[in-house]
C-alpha cells in the first residue's frame, strides 16, 4: 500500500483534512473556469 494510503488510512483526522483541501480545490477551480468562458457556453453547464 502506497505510504500515502497507510497515513490516512492509521489517522482520520489527515485523511478528513485531505478531503476538506480536495473539496476547497474542486470549489476553486469550478469557480475560476466558470469565470473564464462566456455565460452562454452550453459545454459548461452545470454538472452538479
Amino acid at each position: 500500500m502506497p505510504l500515502n494510503h497507510r497515513l490516512k488510512a492509521q489517522s482520520p483526522t489527515l485523511a478528513q483534512s485531505a478531503h476538506v483541501f480536495g473539496d476547497h480545490l474542486r470549489t476553486g477551480l469550478r469557480t475560476w473556469a466558470l469565470g473564464r468562458v462566456p455565460d452562454d457556453d452550453t459545454l459548461m453547464a452545470p454538472c452538479n
